[in-house]
């Protein structure tokens, strides 16, 4: 069996979770992250959103993406244990 996937897809790319190996996708463009380097994963109060906290990117989150499916940013969240 495959590992279990978790995608946020919204407004300002995707996030999948493929196991424990976070990417970052916009456009053509993939980040891979490393796992280390995830400082912590945030979420609107309203579910409308997940944000990635990387380690050393300053205060603001590197990456936030916006989705109506509040179910998804849930999962994406409860997946990480977010704040």
């Amino acid at each position: 069996m495959g590992e279990t996937q978790v995608v946020l897809k919204g407004r300002g790319g995707t996030f999948r979770l493929e196991g424990r190996k976070p990417r970052v996708v916009r456009g053509r463009t993939v980040w891979k992250i490393p796992l280390r380097a995830v400082e912590a994963v945030e979420r609107g109060d309203d579910w409308r959103y997940a944000a990635l906290r990387i380690s050393g990117a300053g205060p603001a989150p590197a990456f936030t993406v916006r989705s109506r499916n509040t179910a998804a940013v849930r999962a994406f969240t409860r997946r990480w244990g977010a704040r």
